[in-house]
């Protein structure tokens, strides 16, 4: 490289990475309890860990650093593909979808569903398992709600498994531009939610890997300029008991349902 391309003899070398743990650095993901939520055709988490799982992982990807800590990633193949779904089947726009979920109370009575309309990621599932608790035919509200509730409550699940406890969530994709969608995430993970609206978080991340290489500042200090977020949603203390209660039985009908 010195010689075809003219780089400085002394100049410092970096590590290559892939675009995922690229991408935690240029979302800003540096610090314990850092996480953010993709919400594409599929929904991806990512989280930054300074310890592993205490248990055995039985699901997800676990990445170890050289600086001694660990990238967490979770992807969930039943994204969009099951709120547009939803939609569709209703024959709504996202604007009448959101005026749909907000027709109804956080927690939706009780109601839910688990929206796998293709195999799943995870959980792992051989095929497309659709079930519903409480919810008529025809009840369009309710499904909207439940749709989305389930996904999140689905998210939080198998992120705490994973001892992956968010002290504020970093959303991105097409999905995060819903205020339904970023108050019903906030409320069940009980933290500020944040929109990112980088779509070049890797190449981002390893640019910001360059310059940590140069410098002996700390990185979370090198990174925090660079991570630009919009408004935050905050979470409704007086949803917290509705949801709770509602985490307990969809753990109970996800495990049910995929056994």
């Amino acid at each position: 490289f010195v010689a075809r391309y003219g780089f400085d003899p002394e100049a410092a070398i970096m590590a290559w990475s892939g675009d995922n743990p690229n991408s935690l650095v240029g979302l800003g993901l540096v610090s314990e309890g850092s996480c953010a939520l993709s919400l594409g055709t599929s929904d991806t988490l990512f989280a930054f860990l300074k310890d592993k799982p205490a248990s055995a992982m039985c699901e997800g990807h676990l990445f170890v650093s050289p600086t001694g800590d660990y990238m967490d990633l979770l992807c969930f193949a039943n994204g969009s593909l099951a709120r547009e779904r939803v939609r569709d089947e209703f024959k709504l726009d996202w604007k009448q979808y959101g005026e749909e979920v907000n027709r109804t109370e956080p927690g939706n009575g009780g109601k839910l569903m688990l929206a796998f309309y293709g195999p799943e990621i995870t959980p792992k599932t051989s095929g497309p398992i659709v079930r519903k608790v409480g919810l008529e035919e025809g009840d369009v509200s309710g499904t909207c709600r439940a749709v989305v509730e389930g996904q999140m409550l689905g998210r939080k699940l198998h992120a705490n498994r994973l001892g992956i406890q968010p002290k504020q969530l970093l959303l991105t994709g097409g999905a995060s531009v819903d205020k339904c969608v970023r108050q019903i995430c906030a409320d069940i993970f009980e933290c500020p939610v944040a929109c990112i609206s980088t779509t070049a978080s890797a190449a981002m991340g390893a640019a910001l890997r360059a310059y940590d290489a140069t410098t002996n500042r700390p990185l979370e200090e090198i990174v925090r300029p660079f991570v630009v977020t919009g408004e935050v949603t905050q979470p409704q203390p007086e949803t917290f008991d509705a949801y709770r209660r509602l985490f307990q039985a969809y753990q109970e009908f996800e495990e049910a349902s995929c056994s």
